[in-house]
């Protein structure tokens, strides 16, 4: 995950966000490896634009939250509260990093994405069962409570907020038989979802899906990422950015080679919708000599966009973080972005 503090500090978080750096130059130098603490086990991380705190939890039996109020110099562990609809806890790792809403009536309301996963008997398939939903807390994080399934058969999702206070979802597909992105929105600030539907610009990266073994590589998905361009970065007034690592299935899928490590092949794409995501008419690819996997996005009020995202030098191992930087005129033509290789101190080329 990248996430941009209040003070403009940015921190890049791995190793499930139990590790992170920090850079107080948009990213052109970085601090040494910090870890939150040895008791962390993980978890999403979310920046509360009221207090300026930094808050990272995962929901579980022992529910508990790593919280900074002074910009990831230190963290303390706090109890927190989660009402919760069924037996089970949403999982947020994986997922895209928490908003806190700016617009409408739940103005400055957390908002986290989680996903819930089921098990099931041993050759049982339970991808079918998986679906996202969010937490939102209305008292900076003390007290969550989980909003309404949004669709089933998705996991690892990202929100963003429109300026009219609509939140919008974009969900990893699990099961689907067409590469696309579940997309849903949300006009109760993040209780409820509605207006289902599969993108029609947004793809997945495909791959071998354990649970349709007979089909051709069918959507498997990867954790995308997602955020809205700050108010007053831009002329246009809600500017949605995706990037995601599907090179190999949005631009020739006849020429994807079947095999599981799809970091070999894959390139991450950043796109643009300037009008509420009905179209991405703005796309590019972040030049780098590595295929990718998971990647997390966000931006600045000075307009810098900003992308973390796994990579491998060795087949079927994810073994580097790296981190670029642009705005939006190099999306749409400009020169290759800065981007620093071997971000998070693990092995480089």
């Amino acid at each position: 995950k990248i996430v941009v503090a209040n003070d403009g500090t940015l921190i890049a978080f791995a190793g499930l966000s139990r590790f992170y750096r920090t850079s107080k130059d948009k990213g052109e130098t970085w601090s040494d490896l910090q870890t939150i603490s040895p008791k962390c086990e993980g978890g999403n991380v979310i920046v509360d634009r009221v207090t300026g705190d930094i808050l990272l939890l995962d929901p579980g039996p022992d529910v508990t939250a790593w919280r900074s109020k002074d910009t990831a110099k230190t963290w303390n562990s706090e109890k927190v509260v989660f009402h919760q609809n069924g037996p089970d806890h949403g999982g947020t790792m994986g997922s895209e990093a928490g908003i806190t809403l700016r617009h409408g009536q739940h103005k400055g309301r957390l908002i986290l994405p989680t996903r819930f996963r089921f098990k099931f008997k041993k050759g049982k398939s339970d991808l079918a069962f998986h679906y996202n939903a969010v937490y939102y807390s209305d008292d900076r994080g003390k007290t969550w409570r989980e909003s309404d399934p949004v669709q089933s058969g998705t996991g690892e999702a990202a929100v963003a907020e429109l300026s009219d206070g609509s939140l919008y979802i974009n969900s990893r597909s699990h099961m689907s038989a067409d590469d696309r992105r579940r997309i849903a929105w949300s006009y109760d600030g993040g209780k409820t979802f509605v207006d289902w539907s599969a993108s029609d610009e947004l793809f997945e990266t495909s791959g071998t899906n354990p649970s349709f073994s007979n089909s051709r590589m069918p959507s498997y998905g990867t954790s995308a990422g997602l955020a809205r361009m700050p108010d007053g970065s831009t002329r246009h007034e809600d500017v949605l950015l995706f990037a995601s690592s599907n090179e190999g299935l949005r631009y020739k899928r006849e020429s994807v080679p079947k095999t599981k490590n799809f970091v070999e092949w894959t390139k991450v794409i950043v796109m643009a919708s300037f009008d509420r995501e009905e179209t991405w008419p703005v796309s590019r690819h972040v030049p780098h000599h590595l295929g990718a996997a998971y990647c997390s996005l966000t931006a600045d009020k000075d307009g810098v966009i900003y992308v973390l995202f796994e990579t491998s030098h060795r087949p079927g191992r994810v073994d580097n973080v790296v981190f670029a930087k642009f705005n939006l005129a190099w999306l749409k033509e400009g020169n290759p972005p800065h981007w620093t290789d071997g971000l998070t101190g693990v092995r480089k080329k």
